[in-house]
């Protein structure tokens, strides 16, 4: 059986020599591992795999609906994708004689990262069990691999989850015309472009749809954080159409605005929630890593619209709760400029805990951004 070390690479991915594998490996763009290689993380990988494969055998019978084992594979290649604040992501193909199947692998080594993974591992098992929602991966394995190089030892900690094949990461970025921010999308293949209007709006309408349609209006909980900055969402066009999947679920809990569940009006729970939705859904960093971007009001609308859409589905199925979504659209209709600003208030002080350098860019858009949410909630009739 090969095995291959790759990095991914727009266009076409660079398998690594040996001299490129001596390098140290890196725990963030400047900071070296004390002694860890760049081969030993993929080897730690190789490890992890070859000691669960007897758990794989069962998943290659699911996912490809025929009697493969993991005796079967002919070659694997293991792929840098990415790497985050707190772990790194990896792509491992497995290949048979006529099909191949792909698995995402996120490593931590940190204290903290380590502890993301587990929590991560719990809530998307949690939320597969309650909602069996594609628009999420499904966890497979969480597991631990003690790696020894020269007497120095290093327990790596590993996620083996869904893959979301053909699935791009996007940002918003400045057009051709460099006049405006709007959703460009990584291509990993095919080269990076900029989505079409059409596309643009289903993403944000969807990635808004899919945030609501996890949001419980009996306990407030609602998957978050999350961030267009980490690449949460990815996108996939599919003839003419687009898909969009959410990347991960790091907890499922209320907003930490609320501190006694028994005291919490449902409908304002459900009023901060729609809030917090319209407002972070319009940030992300110029190319995922510059200054801080804001959507437009166009993308506000689709995600405003997606919300609805959420809502009513939730309403025919028996989840809502709250009488009917007439009723909370009219409840935001009553409200002036003035009492949307001053309800936004509590939502500041999440912003600035969770990140304070974004506090900043919403202060300076948020009467604006108010404005925008009364009139396009004036235009939507149920």
């Amino acid at each position: 059986m090969k095995i291959a070390y790759l990095f991914s690479s727009p266009g076409q991915d660079i398998y690594l020599r040996s001299e490129d594998l001596k390098r140290p490996f890196l725990l963030a763009p400047s900071r070296t591992h004390p002694f860890l290689s760049l081969c030993d993380y993929f080897r730690a990988i190789e490890d992890f795999l070859l000691r669960h494969r007897s758990a794989l055998g069962p998943l290659f019978q699911e996912h490809l609906n025929r009697d493969l084992s993991f005796d079967k594979v002919q070659k694997i290649s293991i792929r840098s994708e990415k790497h985050g604040a707190y772990y790194h992501l990896a792509s491992v193909e497995f290949f048979f004689r006529k099909t191949s199947l792909k698995f995402a692998v996120s490593t931590a080594l940190s204290e903290k990262g380590k502890i993301r993974i587990d929590h991560e591992y719990k809530t998307l098992s949690y939320l597969h069990k309650r909602f069996e929602s594609p628009s999420l991966p499904r966890p497979y394995l969480r597991g631990e691999q003690l790696f020894n190089r020269n007497g120095n030892t290093e327990l790596f900690t590993f996620l083996l989850a869904e893959w979301f094949e053909g699935y791009h990461e996007w940002h918003l970025s400045y057009d051709e015309q460099n006049k405006r921010e709007w959703v460009c999308i990584w291509d990993m293949k095919s080269g990076n472009r900029f989505a079409t209007k059409g596309e643009g709006l289903l993403l944000f309408r969807k990635i808004s749809n899919i945030l609501t349609l996890f949001y419980d209006t009996h306990g407030f909980e609602q998957v978050y954080p999350w961030h267009h900055e980490a690449g949460d969402f990815v996108i996939k066009n599919v003839s003419g159409d687009i898909d969009v999947k959410l990347t991960t679920a790091r907890t499922y809990e209320p907003l930490v605005i609320f501190t006694e569940s028994d005291s919490i009006n449902p409908t304002v729970a459900l009023l901060y929630f729609f809030l917090n939705l319209s407002i972070r859904i319009r940030l992300d960093k110029l190319n995922g890593v510059g200054e801080w971007a804001w959507a437009g009001a166009a993308l506000l609308e689709a995600a405003v619209e997606g919300f609805f859409d959420a809502i009513r589905l939730m309403h025919a199925n028996g989840r809502y709760h709250l009488g009917g979504p007439e009723q909370f659209l009219s409840l935001l209709k009553s409200l002036s400029l003035e009492e949307l600003l001053k309800l936004t208030n509590p939502l500041m002080d999440l912003y600035k805990t969770d990140d304070p350098s974004v506090l900043f860019m919403i202060r300076s858009h948020l009467r604006e951004h108010s404005a925008e949410v009364l009139h396009i909630i004036g235009s939507i009739h149920l």
